[in-house]
């Protein structure tokens, strides 16, 4: 007896085998589209006067003078704590809060490059003023991992890094780990 004379001998198990079909079907798009769109609580930064990576609130502004000040070449004194975008190529579990850039790359990462906004900028969030998204974008700086220059984050010096950090991963896109 073949698959569809059995189903049509009993469309009860037609309809039970249906109705499976659908609830794990039902599950697995629960699955994968309900705990992707959880927003994280939290960020990557780096203090530059200790030179360390460090976890705060996604609301922390960069820069933050919550860990000191630094004297930024050509932009002056502002909180020392910045914005760090980390890549990994493999298992982020080793990545932890305190770890200097050495041991970041001793645990399989790379702190990529690290990002600030201006301070006029930082100013009129504090102030609670709305900033634009496009403005916040746009006005992004940018720097290496060191913090030694700074420069706008849509720029031909920030496209040379982003292009060097897609060679880390042996033809692999790297990824960025959450904190």
């Amino acid at each position: 007896m073949s698959l569809r004379e059995l189903l049509d001998e009993k469309p009860q198990l037609a309809a039970a085998i249906a109705v499976i079909v659908l609830v794990v079907a039902g599950l697995l798009v629960f699955k994968n589209l309900g705990g992707s769109s959880r927003a994280p609580t939290q960020k990557w930064m780096y203090d530059l006067n200790s030179d360390r990576l460090m976890v705060r609130s996604v609301a922390t502004p960069s820069p933050s003078d919550s860990e000191g000040t630094f004297d930024y070449p050509r932009l002056g004194t502002a909180g020392s704590l910045v914005n760090a975008v980390v890549f990994t190529c493999a298992d982020s579990g080793r990545i932890t809060e305190g770890m200097s850039n050495q041991e970041v790359e001793a645990a399989g990462a790379k702190i990529g490059y690290l990002l600030r906004q201006p301070d006029n900028i930082v100013k009129a969030l504090r102030d609670g003023k709305d900033v634009a998204p496009a403005v916040l974008e746009r006005s992004l700086l940018m720097s290496g991992p060191q913090g030694d220059d700074w420069f706008r984050a849509e720029s031909t010096k920030s496209d040379a890094i982003k292009r060097k950090l897609l060679s880390l991963c042996d033809g692999e896109i790297p990824r960025q780990p959450s904190p």
